[in-house]
Order: C-alpha cells, then sequence, then structure tokens
C-alpha cells in the first residue's frame, strides 16, 4: 500500500511539474528528471515530428513565459502574417503526446474490468477519477482562492461607496487605500488564473488517453461484437462523448464550489440586508428547484439525441460507401428519405432538449433582477431607508450569487453530460472481444507441444459445429493440412467457404471442437480490404519493416509491378475508400501483395483470383501461390477446376457439411459431384504481350514505377481537403442568418434584444437614481432625520422599477424562445442542404474524399452549427448588448471615464485583430487535422479481419497514434493561443478597473454616492463581460469556420440534374438500340482519355459481350452509357439523345449489375426493393429465378432478415440478390460488368438460361474476364486503349481476321481451350444462321 501511495503521489508531482515547471510540493529546485527516470528521451518524437526538427518553446520558457505565455509569442507573429501550417505547430512533449497519455491511463481501466464481476461491473468514471482525481482536485483549492479574491472586492467597493455619502467616516487617504486595494486584487487574478493551464492541459490528455482506448477497442471488437455497434456510434463517441468529458473537466469543481459560495453569499445578504432577503432567497429557491427539474429531462432527451445522431451517422455512412450503386440504380430519392426520416427522429430528441434548454436560458437572462427587486422592495416596504451602500453592496453580491448559481447547474448539465457518454462508453468498451490468445500475435519462436516437441507448421480441423450467432453454419468437418500443402475448398455459394476461413481466423469463435493453427497466419479476403491510403502503404504497412528486397518481390509474384507503371503517382498513388479507383484484380492482387510481403507460415486465400481474367489469374497462380508461396500452408477457396487438379489436397462443403475430402483423384472416386461447382479454364501460359496489356488501369500508361523513380515515389495524388483563407466571410453570416426563418423575423428579433437590455440596464441606473434621489430629500429635511415610513419617493420609484422589471423579464422571454426557435430552424435547413448536395455531386467527388472526411462535416461541423452556434450567440448577444451598456452606464455615471476607455477600447480591438487572425487558421486547420481521424475508423471497422490476420494491432495503433498526434499538435497550440489571448485580456481588463475606480474618488466632488456605486458595479461586471464578449466574438468566429464548412458542401457543384423539361417516351426504350458517334471519356479534366473517339452501333435485342485487357476502357463504356462520368460525343439509345435526358430518365431504364457487389445495411427486402414498388410475390419470383429463393427461405425472417455488418448471405450469394435486382427492373438494356465471378459454375449456367430466356429480347452487354461466357454472343466488341478495335461476330473476326484482336486474346488462352472457343463460336454462328433462315 506504502508503496502505491507514494507512486501515486509521484505521478501527480511530475505532472505538475511539467505543467508549471516548478515542484508545487516542494521549494527545492528539481527537474523533470528528479520524478520520471524511467523516461527516455525522444521516445515518440521521430515518430510524431515526421522527422522535422522542432522543439517546443514551452520546454525551455523561464517561469514569466509561462505565466503570461510569451513562449507563444512567435507563433501568434506567424498567425498574424500568413496562413498557420501544419509545420507552424509546435511538436507535443513528451508527457503530451497520445501514446503517453494512453499509456497513463490504460492500466486504471484494465484494473476495473479485471476486477469486475457480475454484481460490481467495471466502471469507466472510477478509472478516470483514480487516474487524474487527486491532481485535479487539488487544483480546485486554486479555483477557490480565484473565487475568494472577487468576493473581497464588493467590501472593498463599499468602503468607497461610503465615502460618497454624506457624513462618512471613510478619508480620501483611505478611500485610495482601498482602490489600490482592489487594482492589487486585480491584477493578482491574473497571475492566480494561471491554474487553468495545466488543468487545460489535463483534460486535453484524458481526452487523447479516451480516443486511443475507444480505438484500441475497435481493434479487439469481435465479430459479434461489431454487428453491435455501428460506425455512426463509433464516430459520435468519438466526436460528441469525447467533448463531453472535456466539458465536465471544465465544470466539476463548480459543483462543490458554487454552493460555498452560495451559502457564504446568503449568509453575508441575511446578516447585512436582514430577513428582507428571505423573499429574494424564496425566489432563488424555485429558481433551484426548477433548474433541478430539468436535469433528468436533459439527459432522456441528450441520450436520445445521442441514439438518434449514431443512427444517422451510420446510415449516412453506408449511403456514402454505396454512392455508386445509389446512383446506377436511381435510388437517391428513397435513400434521401431514408436518411430524412432519421434526421427527424433526431429533430424531434432534439427539439425536446432545446426546449428544456430554453427554460434553462431564460432564467439566465433574466438573472437575478426579480430577486433584486423582490428584497428591494420587503426592504423598503418595512420600513427602511434604501442607502446607496445597501443597494449596490446587495447588487455586486447577488451578482456573485448568480455566477455561481449559473455555475452550479452547468456543471450540472456537463456532468449529465458526462454520465450519458460514460455509459455509452461502458457499453462499447464492455462489447464483446476477439479472443486474443488465438493469433493476434505472431510467435516468437516455434509452436511447441507440451512435451516440449517443435510442431510442424500447419492447420488441423475437427469441428462438430460452427455458429453465427444462433445459425449453424459448419457442421462435421476434419481435416489437416501440413506445411508446404496446398488445399483447395470448393463449394456452392453459401456452402461455408469463407464460414471455414474465419473459423480458422478465430472470427467465428462459436465453435464446437478444435481449430489449430500453427503458425503466423496471411488472409486475403474475397472482397479485398484497401485501407484510404498510398499503394505502398497498402501493402507494406501492416507491422513488418520496409524490406525493399521482400517489396519488390512481392509485387512481382501478385504481377502488380505493370500496373504501377500505368498509375500517375506508381506506388504512392492514393487509394480512396475501399479502393474506389482500382480495379476488382488490381484489388485483389494488391491484398495478394500484402500477403506476400508479411511472409507468413500459413496463407487463407478466399478466392482471391476470381476477380481477374483467367490468364491473368493462371500466371498468378503459377507465380505467387504455387511458386512463390510453395513451402507455405495454403488454404485457397476457389471455383476454378484447373486450380483445384494442381491442389494437394481438395475440400467440398455444401450447406456447411464437409462432402468429401482428399487428393482430387480420392474426391473423384468417392462419387461426389462437385465439377460442376467449377468454371472450366485449360493452361494459360503467359505471354510477353498479356504482361503488357493485362495490367492497365484507368489512369492511362505510364513509363516508370514509383519506386524506380525519385521524384515519382514524393508524389501523391491524394488530395488534401481545402481550407479557406482569411476571416470568415461577412457571406457565410449571412447564409446562417438567410437559413433560418423568414428575413422579417429577425427585423423583429433585434428589437427585442434591444429593448431588452436597455430595460436591464434602465433598471439598475434607476436605483441609482432612486438613492440619490433619497439623499437630496433626506438634506431637506429638518435635522437631517430620514424618515421612518415608505415614502411617497420610494413608492413611486419602487412602481416604475417594478413596470421596468416586468417587461424586461417578458422580453427575455420572447428574446430567448426566438433566439432558439431562428437557430432550430437554421439547423435543419442547413443539414438539409449539405446532404441534398452531397446525393447530387458527381462519383468523382467520392474517389477523392474519404468517407471520414465527409462524416466529419455531418458530424463535428453539423454538431457545432446545431450547438455550438446557437450557444455562442446567445452568449454573444448577451455579451455584446451588456458591454454596451456598461460603457454607456459607466460614462455617463462619470464622464471621466471616458478617458481610459478610448485607449483601452482601441487596445482590446487591436489585440482582437492581432489574435483573431491564429485562431481562424487554428480552427480551420483543427477542423481539416480531424478528418483523418474519422476516416481512419470508419476505415479500419470494415478491415479487423485483416488486421488481425496479420497480426497488424500494433502497427495500426502507431498510426492511429500519429493521426491523433497531428491533430492534438493544432489542439496544442489553440489551447495555448487562447491562454496568451486571455492573460492580455485579464490584464487590461485590470488596468481599465484601476483607472475608473481612482478616476471616481479623483472626481468625488461631482458623484453621488448612487451614481459611484452604479459606475463600479458596472466597472467590475464590465471586466467579466469584456472577457465573455471577447470569449464570444472569438468564439462565434471559431465555430462560424463549421458553419462555412457546412455551407461548402452545401454548394457543391451537381452533376446533370435528375430531371429534364426533355423526358423519353413512356416506353422507351422500346427497342434497346444504342448508337454512339465520336464518344470519348476522361475520368478527370486533366487526365488522360479512358475513351477515344468511339464509334459503333448496338441493334435492339443484341447480345453484345465485351472484351479487352484490364484497364482497355470496357468499364469505362459502361460509366459513358450510365452518365456516371460525363462523355463527349453523342450517344443515342432509339434515337434519343441521352445527353439531354435527366440522370434518373436515363438510369432507370438501364439496368447494370457492378463486379463486386454491393449490399446495404438493412432487410433483404429493402435490398431488393427500397423503393416498396414490388408485392412479395414478385420479389420471391425474382430470387427464384436467379436460385436464392431456397437460401433465403432458410433464414429465420425470410425477406425481413437484416443485413448486417457480419452478414446472412456469401459474396456469392449477394451478387445473386443483385441479380435478383435487375430481374425485378426487367428493363430494355441490361449491363453486366463480370456480374458472375463469385459465383460457381452450375449457379452460373442456370443464371445465363435465365438471362437468355427473360431477357431474350433486351440488349444485354457483358463484360467478361472469361471468354467463354461470352463466345455466344451476337457479336463481340473488343476494346483497346480505349478504342474500338474490333466489332463483329465471333465467328467471323476468328475466321476472317486471324491476325486480330479477338484471335489473339483466344490464342493466349491454350490450345485446348482456343480450340473449346472457336468450336462454341462456330456453333453459336450456325444456330443463329439456322434460326434466320427459319424466320
Amino acid at each position: 500500500m506504502g508503496k502505491k501511495k507514494k507512486g501515486s503521489k509521484l505521478d501527480i508531482r511530475t505532472d505538475l511539474l511539467k505543467s508549471f515547471g516548478t515542484d508545487v510540493f516542494s521549494s527545492s529546485k528539481v527537474t523533470a528528471d528528479t520524478f520520471s527516470p524511467q523516461e527516455t528521451p525522444d521516445k515518440s518524437r521521430p515518430e510524431q515530428d515526421g522527422g522535422r526538427k522542432r522543439h517546443n518553446p514551452l520546454e525551455t520558457a523561464n517561469w514569466f513565459s509561462k505565466i503570461f505565455f510569451c513562449w507563444v509569442n512567435g507563433l501568434m507573429a506567424t498567425g498574424y502574417r500568413r496562413k498557420l501550417e501544419q509545420d507552424d505547430m509546435y511538436p507535443l512533449r513528451e508527457c503530451d503526446t497520445a501514446e503517453t497519455a494512453t499509456n497513463e491511463f490504460r492500466p486504471y481501466w484494465e484494473r476495473e474490468v479485471k476486477n469486475a464481476t457480475p454484481d460490481k461491473p467495471p466502471r469507466f468514471l472510477k478509472a478516470l477519477i483514480r487516474c487524474y482525481g487527486l491532481r485535479y482536485f487539488l487544483m480546485g483549492f486554486v479555483s477557490l482562492l480565484e473565487e475568494a479574491t472577487e468576493m473581497i472586492e464588493p467590501f472593498l467597493i463599499a468602503y468607497i461607496i461610503k465615502y460618497f455619502e454624506p457624513n462618512s467616516g471613510v478619508t480620501r487617504e483611505e478611500a485610495y487605500m482601498y482602490a489600490g486595494i482592489i487594482a492589487g486584487m486585480q491584477f493578482l487574478d491574473v497571475i492566480i488564473g494561471y491554474y487553468e493551464w495545466p488543468v487545460d492541459l489535463w483534460g486535453f490528455r484524458m481526452e487523447t488517453a479516451i480516443v486511443n482506448v475507444v480505438y484500441e477497442k475497435i481493434l479487439r471488437l469481435s465479430t459479434g461484437g461489431l454487428s453491435k455497434t455501428s460506425t455512426g456510434q463509433i464516430v459520435n463517441i468519438l466526436d460528441e462523448d469525447v467533448e463531453a468529458f472535456e466539458d465536465g473537466f471544465d465544470d466539476f469543481h463548480e459543483l462543490w464550489i458554487s454552493p460555498i459560495i452560495i451559502v457564504f453569499i446568503c449568509w453575508y445578504l441575511l446578516y447585512y440586508i436582514g430577513i428582507s432577503v428571505l423573499a429574494g432567497l424564496g425566489y432563488i429557491f424555485l429558481m433551484l428547484v426548477l433548474e433541478g427539474a430539468m436535469m433528468p429531462l436533459h439527459i432522456k432527451y441528450s441520450n436520445l439525441e445521442n441514439v438518434t445522431s449514431d443512427a444517422r451517422v451510420d446510415k449516412l455512412n453506408q449511403i456514402i460507401q454505396s454512392m455508386k450503386m445509389i446512383k446506377l440504380q436511381a435510388w437517391e430519392k428513397p435513400f434521401s428519405d431514408v436518411l430524412q426520416n432519421l434526421r427527424k427522429a433526431e429533430l424531434w430528441a432534439m427539439l425536446k432538449g432545446d426546449i428544456v434548454m430554453g427554460v434553462l436560458e431564460v432564467l439566465e437572462w433574466v438573472g437575478m433582477d426579480p430577486a433584486t427587486f423582490l428584497i428591494l422592495m420587503t426592504y423598503v416596504l418595512m420600513g427602511n431607508v434604501l442607502t446607496a451602500e445597501k443597494a449596490f453592496i446587495l447588487m455586486m453580491f447577488l451578482e456573485e450569487l448568480e455566477d455561481a448559481i449559473d455555475d452550479f447547474p452547468e456543471a450540472m448539465e456537463s456532468m449529465a453530460d458526462v454520465k450519458v457518454s460514460v455509459t455509452r462508453l461502458e457499453t462499447f468498451l464492455l462489447l464483446e472481444e476477439h479472443p486474443e490468445s488465438a493469433i493476434d500475435a505472431a510467435p516468437k519462436g516455434p509452436d511447441e507441444s507440451p512435451s516440449g516437441d517443435v510442431l510442424p507448421k500447419g492447420v488441423s480441423v475437427d469441428i462438430s459445429n460452427a455458429k453465427w450467432k444462433k445459425t449453424t453454419t459448419l457442421s462435421n468437418v476434419k481435416f489437416d493440412v501440413n506445411e508446404g500443402e496446398l488445399i483447395a475448398v470448393i463449394g456452392p455459394s453459401g456452402a461455408g467457404k469463407t464460414a471455414l476461413l474465419c473459423t480458422l481466423l478465430r472470427e467465428l469463435v462459436r465453435v464446437e471442437g478444435k481449430v489449430e493453427v500453427r503458425g503466423t497466419v496471411a488472409f486475403t479476403a474475397q472482397e479485398p480490404w484497401v485501407y484510404p491510403d498510398t499503394v505502398r502503404n497498402n501493402i507494406v504497412d501492416f507491422g513488418k519493416p520496409f524490406d525493399q528486397e521482400k517489396y519488390e518481390r512481392a509485387l512481382s509474384i501478385s504481377d502488380l509491378k505493370t500496373d504501377l507503371k500505368g498509375m500517375p503517382y506508381g506506388d504512392r498513388t492514393f487509394v480512396g475508400d475501399m479502393g474506389g479507383n482500382l480495379s476488382g484484380g488490381q484489388r485483389a492482387r494488391l491484398g495478394l501483395a500484402r500477403a506476400v510481403y508479411v511472409d507468413a507460415d500459413i496463407y487463407l486465400l478466399d478466392d482471391p483470383l476470381s476477380a481477374v481474367d483467367a490468364a491473368v489469374g493462371r500466371k498468378v497462380f503459377n507465380k505467387c501461390i504455387l511458386g512463390a508461396l510453395g513451402s507455405k500452408t495454403r488454404i485457397l477457396v476457389t471455383h476454378q477446376l484447373q486450380f483445384v487438379k494442381q491442389a494437394d489436397k481438395v475440400l467440398v462443403l455444401d450447406e456447411g457439411d464437409q462432402v468429401a475430402f482428399g487428393t482430387y483423384e480420392e474426391v473423384v472416386a468417392s462419387g461426389a459431384d462437385f465439377t460442376e461447382l467449377l468454371s472450366r479454364d485449360d493452361d494459360y501460359p503467359s505471354t510477353d504481350e498479356e504482361q503488357k496489356g493485362s495490367v492497365e488501369s484507368f489512369y492511362g500508361s505510364r513509363t516508370s514505377v514509383a519506386g524506380d523513380d525519385p521524384e515519382m515515389s514524393k508524389a501523391t495524388n491524394f488530395v488534401e481537403e481545402e481550407r479557406v483563407t482569411g476571416s470568415v466571410s461577412w457571406r457565410v453570416y449571412l447564409k446562417y442568418i438567410t437559413a433560418g426563418p423568414p428575413r422579417w423575423f429577425l427585423f423583429v428579433l433585434v428589437p427585442v434584444l434591444i429593448a431588452f437590455e436597455a430595460l436591464d440596464v434602465l433598471g439598475d441606473w434607476w436605483v441609482a437614481h432612486w438613492v440619490d434621489t433619497l439623499v437630496k430629500v433626506n438634506k431637506t429635511m429638518p435635522n437631517g432625520q430620514p424618515r421612518i415610513l415608505p415614502d411617497p419617493v420610494s413608492i413611486y420609484h419602487l412602481k416604475v422599477y417594478a413596470i421596468l422589471e416586468g417587461v424586461g423579464i417578458l422580453l427575455s422571454i420572447a428574446a430567448a424562445v426566438m433566439l432558439i426557435y431562428a437557430t432550430y430552424i437554421a439547423s435543419v435547413n442547413i443539414h438539409n442542404m449539405m446532404f441534398n448536395a452531397i446525393v447530387r455531386v458527381p462519383i468523382s467527388f467520392f474517389d477523392k474524399n474519404p468517407s471520414g472526411r465527409i462524416l466529419n462535416r455531418f458530424s463535428d461541423d453539423l454538431e457545432a452549427v446545431e450547438d455550438d452556434i446557437p450557444e455562442e450567440i446567445m452568449d454573444g448577444t448577451e455579451a455584446l448588448l451588456g458591454l454596451i451598456g456598461s460603457v454607456v452606464m459607466i460614462c455617463i455615471g462619470n464622464p471621466w471615464a471616458i478617458l481610459p476607455t478610448i485607449p483601452l477600447a482601441v487596445f482590446f480591438i487591436a489585440m482582437y485583430i492581432y489574435y483573431i487572425d491564429t485562431e481562424r487558421h487554428l480552427g480551420r486547420l483543427a477542423a481539416t487535422t480531424s478528418s483523418p481521424i474519422y476516416t481512419h475508423v470508419s476505415a479500419i471497422s470494415n478491415g479487423l479481419w485483416t488486421i488481425r490476420a496479420l497480426s497488424a494491432q500494433e502497427s495500426f495503433k502507431r498510426r492511429f497514434r500519429r493521426i491523433v498526434d497531428r491533430h492534438n499538435e493544432v489542439e496544442f497550440v489553440d489551447l495555448a493561443s487562447e491562454s496568451w489571448y486571455e492573460v492580455r485580456v485579464e490584464l487590461l481588463d485590470a488596468v481599465f478597473v484601476t483607472c475608473v475606480t481612482f478616476l471616481c474618488i479623483f472626481s468625488s466632488q461631482n458623484l453621488g454616492a448612487g451614481l459611484v456605486g452604479l459606475v463600479l458595479t458596472y466597472t467590475l461586471d464590465m471586466s467579466e463581460t469584456v472577457e465573455d464578449i471577447i470569449e464570444s466574438l472569438t468564439e462565434m468566429e471559431s465555430v462560424m469556420i463549421h458553419a462555412e464548412r457546412a455551407f461548402e458542401y452545401a454548394e457543391l457543384t451537381p452533376e446533370a440534374p435528375w430531371e429534364t423539361d426533355d423526358k423519353p417516351p413512356p416506353d422507351w426504350p422500346a427497342y434497346g438500340a444504342i448508337d454512339l458517334r465520336g464518344v470519348s471519356l476522361s475520368y478527370d479534366k486533366d487526365g488522360p482519355a479512358a475513351l477515344k473517339n468511339i464509334n459503333l452501333s448496338i441493334h435492339g435485342g443484341e447480345k453484345v459481350g465485351i472484351v479487352g485487357r484490364t484497364g482497355a476502357g470496357k468499364s469505362s463504356l459502361m460509366m459513358a452509357l450510365m452518365r456516371l462520368v460525363e462523355p463527349t460525343g453523342s450517344i443515342r439509345i432509339d434515337g434519343v439523345d441521352i445527353a439531354k435526358l435527366g440522370l434518373h430518365d436515363l438510369r432507370k431504364r438501364i439496368s447494370i449489375i457492378q463486379q463486386d457487389p454491393v449490399v446495404i445495411q438493412d432487410s433483404i427486402r429493402k435490398n431488393l426493393d427500397p423503393m416498396e414498388i414490388h408485392s412479395d410475390h414478385a420479389l420471391w419470383t425474382a430470387l427464384d429465378e436467379v436460385h436464392l429463393a431456397a437460401d433465403i427461405r432458410r433464414l429465420k425472417k425470410g425477406l425481413d432478415t437484416f443485413m448486417g455488418k457480419s452478414g446472412k448471405l456469401s459474396v456469392g450469394q449477394k451478387q445473386l440478390l443483385c441479380l435478383a435486382r435487375t430481374v425485378l427492373s426487367y428493363n430494355r438494356i441490361l449491363l453486366f460488368d463480370e456480374a458472375t465471378a463469385n459465383i460457381d459454375l452450375r449457379a452460373d449456367r442456370l443464371i445465363q438460361t435465365t438471362i437468355r430466356e427473360r431477357f431474350k429480347h433486351c440488349t444485354v452487354l457483358t463484360i467478361a474476364h472469361r471468354l467463354h461466357t461470352v463466345m455466344d454472343s451476337d457479336r463481340i466488341l473488343v476494346i483497346e486503349d480505349g478504342r474500338v478495335a474490333e466489332f463483329d461476330e465471333p465467328h467471323l473476326l476468328l475466321t476472317e481476321r486471324p491476325d486480330g484482336a479477338l484471335a489473339r486474346l483466344v490464342s493466349e488462352t491454350g490450345e485446348a481451350m482456343e480450340r473449346d472457343l472457336r468450336e462454341a463460336a462456330h456453333q453459336s454462328y450456325l444456330q443463329k444462321h439456322e434460326q434466320k433462315k427459319s424466320q
């Protein structure tokens, strides 16, 4: 126990030392090394700085520089001169880095989890208190000292007011002495206020620790745990919930300091004024009761708003990631309706919360004015004579009481938000975790048996039952794979092949039986996971040190080298979310290169070759899977027969059961009917031509790989998030205003606000006039005796005061309600404008902007628009009107006050202008550096299987910490610059208070006690008012940056309109004839052309196969037809120029199926029919036609089964689901982009039959990697380098053009397959021409 206490004290002293620069517990001179000998210099600095030689000036600053933040002067000057960049930020000190902050807090949370029991669950708040509580509580006493100095000032003011009263016993020298003490107290407050800096830093570190603990939890989430959360919830936790902790950290001390102040003031006023105070205290008590009653409602509606916000952000994330499919299907409207319904639920919760906050805001605006009136009324009616001293002592203490009463419910509100956030955090942090003991870390030595013998690398499986949740996925599976063996896993779509690999990865944990994985593991998913980063980092940045030789080898054997030559920036080319700007084959081979690079013992390959054409697949299989990985244990899921024949063993699965296992010959001899599950491709020898052509991408041709060119290696196509420069334009403020209610509303609101503040100031002036009038009246009475009973003068003043206060309360209620309503309407409209713009932008926008960047606008920026801007408008309006009223009253009360007011006002304005440029730059930089955090979190939640399989958790933790540190560099400088500014404003405030106080005494002959009391009361209050207005202006500028960013998205350039006045005929296209003349297409304005002067005509009802090497322009032709990218030239369908049509009129009449199946997280019904226009019978019929109905019927909820992240269907079944959508729409034109690549041959043949029969009279364009799927087409279009190379019947192309493009492609397939392809083309030719003759 003793050691723990000593260690705890050590931590506190070390932290205080680093914050203050000295040991607050000891007078002896010490250094940081005294308490942290275990720390090593530069532990994380190189990682954080990225190699830049920078240092944090706080580390070498002296005590004067620290107290007055002179160490920030250089950056402030830089920010005033020019736009601040990331390189201008100070590097974080070791104690402020994400790694240090996380390592400090993590043990406390782990201890909570370890010591938890079913009756005593772990408490996140307890862990926070144990980590930060003691040091934070100690600093609370400094805060109490600051409050105490403010409490002394009213007593000193009372003595000065006495000096101005008749027959006063206070001398002029004593008055000056009291003024000097007030001045000293003002400057003392400036120095004491420095304690806020270390408190801010502790809150900063706590926020960093929480963010990283949440991220580390994401990496540990099991598949089941991941299904219980969402990207939207995680984003909101990192944004809103973490911010709630930061606010709570700032406000917590008020929970115990405010009650002390309240009790003291109430006691003193009762002593000083008498029982008359009870009238005002009764009002205050009722106000506190009302505020207390609001807290449960606030918690309730905050919880509800968080839940609804999570759902909205998560759905938005799904829409962003599925945007290409949504646009191709013309489904923007139904998906917009889904999001708007979620938004309505969120707005309803937000409105209820705004009503609660509105009640609290009215009470805050009304303040202590009713209490002051009740006390003065009771005091006078009880026969007491009101004096300036009593009136203004009462008003000053009530002002202090108001601050304490305001601070207490604000602290309660913050604690309520913290409670909500703690509950959400605990729920998330206690989700089910992946069993880390399985394969989370690569073993440091060979696997050993209990007896100590070294076990061979390999896999042993003996499973009796395995389940996804409650659904049995695998049963009776038993096999062994030894080192150097290749096992092929085959079976129809949905047979359990991927589930088997998940079991080996320990992602499927509900397993009965034995699963042994002996050795390190590499995994490639059927839908390859690509992280938003460069191609190189997607291969090498997974926990292994960079090795150029291994990297080049991985590129070579995965056949990626020439792909990189075709990319504009080589391996430094940035790939967006899910690799959207790579072809399916490139993504598959990138995944293979990543697996090869990690050099694991065991390779789990989930059908990685289905996305590439047959020749490339054969080459990669021979060169990579059989060659480079030949000594490894390999488990390959495939549908392709030629790969199965070369496997050492074959495992056949059907409906989760093991049908057969053994060598190819043994499985054939067993009688298992499996050959129909496989596609047949004979030998495909590689040729130089194929090597050259098959790997070009749509980027166009290049001549070098980035790794070979030093300049290219430094470049990247990554588009940084744009930042506006200069001040926030007045147009942004105007847009925000006009986004709210009609303009006439503003012309009503402004006079109400002005009238409210005018009456508030007039009420205080009336009290000063009242007491000065009583003095004058008392002087006229005999012997100067005061009146005992309430005199007519007091009654008159009391009546006028009552009217002023009554009207002021009504106006405050009206002003608060109008402001809340205006900001609420603005929030609603701004979100709608942003979302409507996002669904209308071209698809290229989503290729250039990661989803996290977009989510940042709809979470962090929108949250600021909805919460922070209304709050700052309320506070800023109150502070601005209060400042104007204070200046007017001070100058009217004592004209001499104009002398210091003018120069100090100039200083204030100059200081603001000097500071605000830096704050503006930092605000924008903070917003842009936070986007990568959301992008990273959104990306890794989709790639957890890959990350864990490659044991890359620590690598991704380091990567995330670098991202957070980069953002925190900006946050640290922002905190420092705010403190720099605040300390200078407080110094100017102190000078102003000193000047006005001395000037009042200097001009005492011309002032009455009432006016002096009014002037000094407003002067002291103005000190806080100036800080409030400056803070509000600064914060307003800062939060309006979020509005600026929101309006940037609201004004994005849209694609062509969805509907135009040029409407096609109702039955268009009746024939499906397509005519292209001079069509060219480029994905970038200045980029290479993907299509070049295409001229061709396709007859109505014709079946056209489209072939060509990867990157030739096949998919680009589809994009041109759907106008996903606007082409040049003319495209006519049945004679109608599609360029004149609305996009929806076009896209609804053409069906398209992409290579990668896209499903949304919703029911199967919604995935088939989001517009809800088809009956259940039609849905089941469509599923029957694609042979998926039986699989859906086996699901418990059938069509209402929810398609979550973990999924209910395999990739092949998802592709069938996409085909069912096409069957439902039944358009005259169908576009297939290698739509059956992930489906077994038996299902493929059934589907091809369905397509031929169901779409017999439709025009069908099919992009094919496997030539045998299109050799029976009416005609084949061969595209080379974006141009039409050949276009005719396949038989004629092969016979009449023996050296043509199609003939070359066919000849590359090998002799056996070439014969089959030529025969298929010939038979199809004969059959079609016989049919024509018979007609």
